[in-house]
């Protein structure tokens, strides 16, 4: 669709050029230009919004599984707190402590 319309708009550029257009055949083909260059962003704003709720829904349950495992597993082993230290938002924790290994195991993975 966009490089539809960007041929279409070099079509438009090149008549406009050559001076083979009227004064409002000009207006009218621009204000028709913008409005389909209006639609196209809409297009694109609905087509990522699609996409984002499409991997929203695709990602649930793994995210659902992955922090049930997370949880079962600090249950066990008797953990108080679990940071996330890939998201910086670690106020204090033991390196000793890597629990990810036995999250791998819960959720049936290799170390």
């Amino acid at each position: 669709m966009e490089k539809a319309f960007q041929a279409a708009y070099a079509a438009f550029e090149k008549e406009y050029n050559e001076r083979r257009l009227t004064p409002v055949q000009a207006e009218d083909r621009q204000a028709a230009f913008e409005k389909q260059r209006q639609s196209l962003q809409e297009f694109a704003q609905q087509a990522e919004k699609n996409v984002a709720s499409k991997r929203e829904e695709l990602f649930k349950p793994i995210l659902d599984k992955v922090n049930q495992a997370i949880k079962n597993v600090s249950k066990a082993n008797g953990f108080v707190m679990v940071f996330d230290s890939s998201m910086g938002t670690m106020l204090f924790a033991d390196d000793a402590i890597d629990i990810m290994p036995l999250v791998k195991t819960a959720l049936g993975l290799r170390n």
